[in-house]
């Protein structure tokens, strides 16, 4: 379906993982897709960039407007085995994340702090496919509304590219 959307996606084997990512452990991975062009979206600096100027053009804010995504060229990856996703942030940090959750969660009333055993969690499986991880530091959790596509492969792009590509419930990360 990616690929007929227009998206670069290839199928790697365990050792083509293992030569991009030499510190995760991929022992139980026979296949993985891999989306060189893919990106990650930072929604709360879109959404606060697009407030400050529709400020500075004394626009009168509404909420529920939608909002773009900042894609960079760096490693993205989605792991689906361990219910994670993870990606550097900065220099010396790493951000992870988890798609767990409950579905059709109000996205004006869901948890507003993270729960400490649910980041716990989340970095003991983070740390199945990084094992680096084991010895890292929390800085903070932070909870949030992550919307999905029904195949759980988000897309950009022209909205009549991706008119088989609805969202699904959002549900808190």
């Amino acid at each position: 379906m990616q690929r007929g959307l227009g998206v670069k996606v290839e199928l790697i084997d365990r050792a083509q993982l293992k030569h991009l990512e030499p510190d995760w452990a991929v022992d139980e991975v026979d296949l993985a897709a891999y989306e060189p062009d893919s990106g990650y979206g930072d929604g709360a600096g879109a959404a606060n960039d697009f407030l400050a100027r529709a400020r500075d053009l004394r626009v009168m804010y509404l909420s529920k407007t939608e909002s773009s995504l900042r894609i960079e060229a760096e490693r993205v990856c989605i792991d689906s085995v361990t219910a994670t996703y993870f990606r550097s942030d900065a220099q010396d940090k790493f951000l992870v994340g988890d798609f767990y959750g409950r579905r059709g969660a109000d996205p004006d009333n869901f948890p507003q702090r993270a729960a400490h055993h649910e980041l716990e969690e989340i970095i003991e499986r983070a740390c199945h496919r990084v094992p680096k991880l084991e010895n890292a530091e929390v800085m903070r959790g932070a909870t949030g509304v992550y919307d999905m596509t029904p195949d759980w492969r988000p897309l950009l792009g022209e909205i009549g590219a991706l008119g088989d590509c609805m969202s699904a419930p959002a549900f808190p990360a």
